[in-house]
């Protein structure tokens, strides 16, 4: 196997489309109270109604 092999170069395409799949994700959350959504979870409080974020607040992963 020389560096002009197709099978080596095609392998080491794979590996590199395979590292450039990553994506990254950020965690919003939904008020509980309001129903405001869309908030990352930097905020601790509620944008609309100022409560605090808790137990009972949705949190979801999205892909960006």
């Amino acid at each position: 196997m020389g560096v002009d092999d197709p099978t080596n170069i095609a392998g080491s395409m794979a590996i590199v489309d395979s590292w450039g799949t990553k994506r990254k994700q950020v965690y919003l959350w939904t008020c509980c109270g309001c129903g405001n959504t869309g908030m990352p979870i930097s905020y601790s409080n509620c944008q609309t109604c100022d409560v605090a974020r808790c137990a009972y607040c949705a949190v979801s992963k999205v892909r960006i």
